[in-house]
């Protein structure tokens, strides 16, 4: 009886141990299991960090770029630092049409340049058969009025002509009163009558051909010489 109350003990104690086992077991696969949660929860917390940081870098990016770009007033006064050359450039032109100005003026005020201008210029025609003032070149009458002015010694020749109608008598004296004539409209012009004297030169030295209406107009004229 006691020999199978041992055996019996024996078999309780091993039960008892395997029981033990399994429990042991069974907390080992539930901390193993715990752990691997933990594990879990480590990866994705020290995941999130990165997420957050790689954001912040791209937002700072963009608000870096934003502020780095010209603003409108930076780009409409950007032209301005050429404003000194610009203003250097059109002050040379400026300068140098006044220049030529001056020059010009110079020059047309300049008696002797004035009067090779207008010798033996014709400043007047007439029509057919008539001594009266027709057709005026006011380029010519300003020259001579400016000239006058300029040069109170200068002496100005007025030479008559006349087309080939008619005989050379009536011409001659035809021609010498169209030279009195434009003596006339010069002198109303303010132009002293001692400075001007007239030529009737009859159908002498044609400018143009006679045969034509048109050339006969031409004929008809007064040429003025400076002397």
């Amino acid at each position: 009886m006691a020999l199978n109350l041992n055996k019996t003990d024996e078999s309780n104690s091993s039960k008892s141990t395997d029981s033990s086992s399994r429990f042991d077991l069974s907390k080992k696969d539930s901390s193993q299991g715990g752990n691997e949660g933990s594990d879990n929860v480590t990866s994705t917390k020290s995941k999130t960090p990165l997420y957050i940081i790689g954001s912040v870098l791209i937002l700072g990016a963009i608000i870096w770029y934003f502020f780095n770009q010209p603003t409108a007033k930076e780009v409409v006064n950007t032209p301005e630092t050429n404003m000194p050359a610009i203003d250097s450039v059109k002050a040379a032109t400026q300068d140098a049409k006044v220049s030529n100005l001056a020059s010009d003026t110079t020059k047309k005020s300049n008696p002797e340049i004035i009067a090779k201008e207008i010798n033996n210029k014709v400043p007047v025609e007439f029509p057919s058969g008539s001594s009266e003032v027709n057709s005026v070149d006011d380029a010519i009458v300003a020259n001579i009025i400016k000239l006058s002015n300029s040069n109170s010694t200068v002496k100005i020749r007025l030479n008559g002509f006349a087309s080939s109608e008619g005989d050379l008598a009536t011409n001659k004296v035809l021609s010498k009163k169209r030279a009195d004539s434009f003596k006339e409209f010069l002198v109303a012009k303010g132009i002293a009558a001692d400075k001007i004297s007239c030529f009737g030169m009859g159908v002498e030295n044609p400018i143009a051909a006679n045969e034509t209406e048109s050339g006969r107009v031409k004929n008809r004229r007064v040429e003025i010489i400076i002397e």
